[in-house]
């Protein structure tokens, strides 16, 4: 059975209520979203727990290098000099414009929720995940 060590933390953590499948080996918990996608992988001691980026989390190559930049897919990643946050660091005006589009709540900590509102961004400004990536490797941001 995994190590839970994780659900120590004094911050909340909304997604744990979705659901838990502990994994067999190595003391790795899956944490299963809404919609029965893994939204987290965690080992025993991962603190705050980790967006799990890769094609198990349904992420496209190009999705997974930006968070995996932009966040290392912390869905509790802030940003000291901005308002950017979450998975995909998005300023907080686009949280709230694709929030309002999609019936999300701008500051949500789901990271299926986050990854709704990151898709939604990268649709409007660059078409897809591709291209965004490829702007991300030219500028070192998106």
């Amino acid at each position: 059975m995994s190590r839970l060590s994780y659900v120590r933390s004094s911050k909340p953590f909304p997604w744990l209520f979705w659901g838990l499948a502990a994994g067999a080996a190595a003391g790795i918990s899956v944490l299963i979203g809404k919609r029965n996608e893994v939204v987290a992988l965690v080992t025993g001691d991962t603190d705050p727990p980790i967006f799990a980026v890769g094609q198990a989390s349904g992420l496209t190559a190009a999705e997974e290098y930006i968070i995996s930049r932009e966040s290392g897919g912390n869905p509790l990643a802030r940003n000291p000099t901005s308002t950017a946050f979450g998975i995909g660091q998005l300023l907080i005006a686009n949280r709230r414009k694709y929030g309002a589009q999609l019936g999300i709540d701008p500051d949500t900590t789901y990271p299926s929720q986050q990854l709704e509102l990151f898709r939604a961004y990268i649709a409007d400004r660059y078409g897809t995940a591709q291209a965004a990536m490829e702007f991300w490797q030219s500028h070192n941001w998106y």
